[in-house]
């Protein structure tokens, strides 16, 4: 500890290029980015959409763990919403198939009587 006092300010030398002072990042989640291009994929293909959902979720409890050392919250947030959304579309895509295919009356254009009298005159 004296040596930092004994020495001139302008002696001193800068920490090793290798010392562990500061994280340096070590690249971007590669989860965060399969959660990226799935959610994207899983707008049209909704079974993607739930992997990159759960892709996301893994992505983003991976930063948060690497302390500072892993990048791409941005991209698996965008995976965590737009994964979030491809779902929602999937699940109510598949509602409406099963109900157009089992309710017959469900979707039927037919007005009831009386909407010829209207259309007529």
């Amino acid at each position: 500890m004296s040596e930092y006092f004994d020495t001139p300010i302008g002696s001193l030398q800068p920490p090793p290029s290798g010392s562990p002072s500061t994280p340096q990042a070590a690249g971007t989640a590669p989860s965060a980015t399969a959660s990226f291009i799935l959610s994207i994929i899983g707008l049209l293909f909704f079974p993607f959409a739930f992997i990159a959902f759960f892709l996301a979720l893994r992505a983003k409890k991976a930063i948060k763990a690497s302390g500072g050392t892993l990048s791409g919250g941005g991209r698996a947030t965008v995976g965590l919403i737009l994964g979030f959304l491809g779902s929602l579309i999937g699940v109510f895509s598949i509602f409406a198939l099963y109900k157009a295919a089992t309710d017959p009356e469900w979707g039927n254009t037919d007005r009831g009587p009386g909407v010829e009298e209207f259309q007529n005159a």
